[in-house]
């Protein structure tokens, strides 16, 4: 008989936090750029200065190795080669950029689950130094959380679609329901 062992829920500290938020924001902007590139808003000089820029940050700011690896797979992609699915995925995302930076205590509220968050915001300092992101960042106390977590978990069957599956996806990570954030 083998016995296994229930694996533990561990939730991430504020640091992993903090790098989770960044790793997807970069994977969100890669998104957008691939997604400019496929509809001819962008050319690909301009779209590859930004994936070089976004290599180099990640290595700069100690982000590297703190992508997933399916996060690791796509940004070591051509820009050019990322799948439609992959480029709607990266932009779904966001919706977990913005639960991170609730979870950080950015603002005060995630808005109604039938509604997106905005845009990338401007808190995110992308392609740019992250200590004073870093030394501002306040994790919400895990009742905050595990509150949250229960009102995704209602809404998601109220709201059909991938916005509060993803919002769920993230707060489950926050209350450590998987080590991996590539675990479903």
């Amino acid at each position: 008989m083998i016995l296994r062992r229930k694996r533990e829920r561990v939730a991430p500290d504020q640091d992993a936090v903090v790098d989770r938020v960044l790793c997807l924001s970069v994977t969100v902007m890669l998104g957008t750029i691939a997604a400019a590139l496929e509809e001819g808003e962008m050319d690909g000089e301009h779209a590859e200065k930004y994936v070089t820029e976004s290599h180099r940050w990640l290595r700069r700011e100690n982000l590297a190795d703190a992508l997933s690896v399916r996060e690791r797979a796509l940004i070591s992609k051509p820009i050019a080669d990322w799948t439609e699915r992959e480029r709607s995925n990266a932009g779904l995302r966001g919706e977990s950029v913005g639960v991170l930076l609730w979870a950080l205590s950015s603002f005060d509220d995630i808005p109604a689950y039938d509604t997106r968050f905005e845009t990338l915001p401007a808190l995110v300092p992308l392609l740019a130094p992250t200590a004073e992101f870093r030394a501002t960042a306040s994790l919400r106390s895990p009742d905050a959380l595990a509150q949250a977590r229960e009102t995704a978990e209602l809404a998601r069957g109220q709201t059909p679609g991938p916005i509060a599956a993803e919002r769920q996806h993230t707060l489950n990570w926050l209350s450590g329901g998987g080590s991996d954030w590539d675990d479903p």
